[in-house]
């Protein structure tokens, strides 16, 4: 466990997006940290987190998911909160997907790993 104090200005958005998604603040907090992480530079990472990186896949339910739900909307099925959350997943899918580009990019730099054939 961690305890931290926020600046004024942090603590009231991560207050304000609780409220808005009521959800607890704490909550708010470590998935703003989490997603901060998930975005240190790649040259900061050492070798071993760029390599799992490399390697990363969506979990086999998102995967699913976005599958069913793609395939809903190429056949014009998709109904309620369906075009959101395929937009959740295609934005979670793409960033991935840019993670993972970095990383091999980071791990052929390193020597880790040998360059791509195209």
């Amino acid at each position: 466990m961690l305890t931290i104090r926020l600046p004024d200005m942090l603590e009231e958005a991560a207050r304000k997006i609780a409220t808005q998604t009521q959800r607890p603040i704490e909550d708010v907090v470590v998935d703003l940290v989490s997603n901060g992480l998930a975005n240190v530079p790649m040259q900061m990472l050492p070798d071993d987190q760029v390599l799992e990186l490399t390697e990363f896949m969506l979990p086999e339910d998102q995967q699913d998911e976005l599958g069913d739900l793609l395939y809903k909307q190429r056949e014009h099925l998709l109904q309620g909160d369906e075009p959101k959350r395929l937009a959740e997943l295609m934005l979670i899918y793409r960033r991935a997907f840019v993670r993972k580009s970095e990383a091999l990019k980071e791990a052929v730099q390193r020597g880790l790993m040998p360059p791509l054939s195209g």
